[in-house]
């Protein structure tokens, strides 16, 4: 078993190694566990691994919603946006910014995500729609996305993948937890950070997704910033801050 191969070695991995192991572990463990936390692991290129959306701009809408906010509150949310006909680009571009901003009530900074939200939907109608949005290259889309207030590297990146397909590792401050615990250490800057762990993932849709989806998940669920759950983690074999609170 990889548990009992890694618990002989004498010496830590290198951060290569390292980052490999993790995608093993979290292949695994992922297929397993993630649709019981909201992630449906699917065809590399289904929408529905995002919470089980069939709408790539339901996703955005909800990628922008969910800084800083419940899951849980983020969905009701969406919901109550598609019962008033606002889930599309041209509907949200034109509503009265009070109107989204009541829709949005128990998101956090509501009133900024309302002003974030219509940006992004004004940029898309003066692109030509979602379709001619979001089928340009990564780097001008990514550019576009950035110009909103609102919208910084971690949600353009998520926007990207998982609203888009597009081959980009978002990076989040739950992974980076978890991924410091473990042992490997990223750059504070974001751009860098994201190169090392592109260079050193398979350039797949489904591993970029996982990665990311686990790693968020096991943040949240498992490694805490305040008493962990080292025990229950399937990160615990490889993790040098658990091995350190239990020995």
């Amino acid at each position: 078993m990889l548990e009992d191969s890694l618990a002989k070695l004498s010496t830590p991995l290198d951060p290569a190694t390292l980052i490999t192991e993790i995608l093993k572990t979290l292949s695994v463990w992922g297929h397993e566990n993630l649709k019981k936390f909201g992630w449906f692991v699917s065809d590399p290129y289904s929408y529905e691994w995002w919470g089980a959306f069939k709408d790539p701009f339901e996703i955005s809408v909800s990628a922008i919603l969910v800084q800083l906010s419940r899951w849980e509150t983020v969905s009701r949310v969406i919901s109550k946006l598609r019962e008033n006909r606002l889930l599309n680009p041209h509907a949200l571009a034109e509503a009265p910014t009070e109107e989204i901003i009541e829709l949005i009530r128990g998101v956090g900074f509501r009133e900024n995500k309302s002003r974030t939200l219509k940006e992004f939907s004004q940029i898309i109608v003066e692109r030509g729609g979602w379709e001619a949005f979001i089928s340009r290259d990564s780097t001008n889309v990514r550019e576009d996305l950035l110009k909103i207030r609102g919208i910084g590297y971690e949600t353009a990146d998520t926007i990207l993948l998982f609203a888009g397909n597009k081959l980009v590792l978002p990076i989040s401050r739950l992974a980076r937890r978890v991924l410091t615990r473990i042992g490997v250490e990223l750059p504070n800057n974001y751009i860098e950070a994201q190169r090392i762990l592109e260079e050193n993932i398979p350039r797949k849709l489904s591993d970029y997704k996982l990665f990311h989806a686990a790693l968020v998940t096991i943040s949240k669920k498992y490694c805490r910033i305040k008493k962990p759950l080292c025990r229950e983690c399937p990160l615990r074999h490889l993790c040098i801050y658990s091995k350190q609170q239990h020995r």
